[in-house]
């Protein structure tokens, strides 16, 4: 059978809406965006390459200023050094550490846009993801030439990412939020 354009485009929306940009109002990502949150208990269970490979695109994909893409991702599956910096580490998460040029202006800014992309597009495919930045200074200090971070790049944040736990409640399982009359306001 022979695809339509317009079947591949329906396809590739139906299976990851968010990794899809539009000029068009598009209240699916908005949706989906808003459903969100970070998994606190991510449960063992490999995660496919392929997965992987598309997550790693969205990253790549992120937008930074002038177009620099100051980033370097590095995929870490060996448990025992992921257990090291976030010992609640179980068989089968990944560590995706978004590192930076170190001396390139806005850097961090366009590291976090990256990191960004990439807890989306885990969340997309129906993987738990959780964002971390405390365990920085341990990785930059004790494990960039261990895991091959590059010379001239700090790690800016890691992105672990696990399968998810059937049947979680995701209202309840969420943390609660600020209210927006707490945070925004209008001039």
């Amino acid at each position: 059978m022979k695809l339509k354009p317009g079947m591949v485009i329906s396809v590739l929306f139906s299976l990851f809406p968010i990794l899809l940009f539009s000029q068009s109002r598009n209240e699916t990502i908005t949706g989906f965006i808003s459903s969100l949150y970070t998994n606190h208990s991510l449960t063992a269970g490999a995660i496919d390459n392929a997965d992987i490979e598309k997550i790693l695109q969205c990253g790549i994909k992120a937008p930074s200023a002038r177009n620099s893409q100051p980033w370097h991702f590095t995929v870490i599956k060996n448990l025992q050094i992921m257990q090291q910096i976030l010992p609640d580490t179980v068989e089968g998460n990944i560590f995706i550490v978004v590192s930076g040029l170190e001396k390139q202006q806005g850097a961090i800014f366009d590291c976090g846009l990256a990191t960004e992309n990439i807890f989306l597009a885990a969340q997309a495919l129906a993987l738990g993801s959780h964002i971390y930045t405390g365990p920085m200074a341990k990785v930059n200090q004790g494990y960039k030439d261990k895991i091959g971070i590059p010379k001239d790049y700090i790690a800016i944040s890691i992105v672990k990412i696990g399968k998810v736990e059937q049947g979680v409640d995701l209202v309840s399982s969420a943390s609660k939020r600020k209210v927006e009359s707490d945070i925004v306001n209008f001039q």
